[in-house]
């Protein structure tokens, strides 16, 4: 699973390997969640309030990117 990016301790991977809802994993210390990347919705884990608002912001601000991975990678 390589990792997008590292921004204030929280990283940002997409599984590879995983299929169905597109989403990416954002991971902080014992922390981790994972978010549709078309709603920005948590879909699992936990993860503090404000580094899951971080978590989301970024997902936001990288939604095209996340996407055009996710086929990339999904449709191999």
């Amino acid at each position: 699973m390589p990792e997008l990016e590292r921004i204030d301790g929280i990283i940002y991977r997409i599984h590879f390997e995983e299929h169905g809802l597109p989403h990416y994993h954002a991971t902080k210390a014992e922390f981790a969640v994972t978010i549709d990347i078309h709603t920005l919705e948590r879909i699992a884990g936990m993860m503090r309030g404000k580094d899951l608002r971080k978590a989301q912001q970024w997902g936001l601000d990288n939604q095209d990117m996340l996407m055009a991975r996710w086929k990339e990678w999904t449709e191999r």
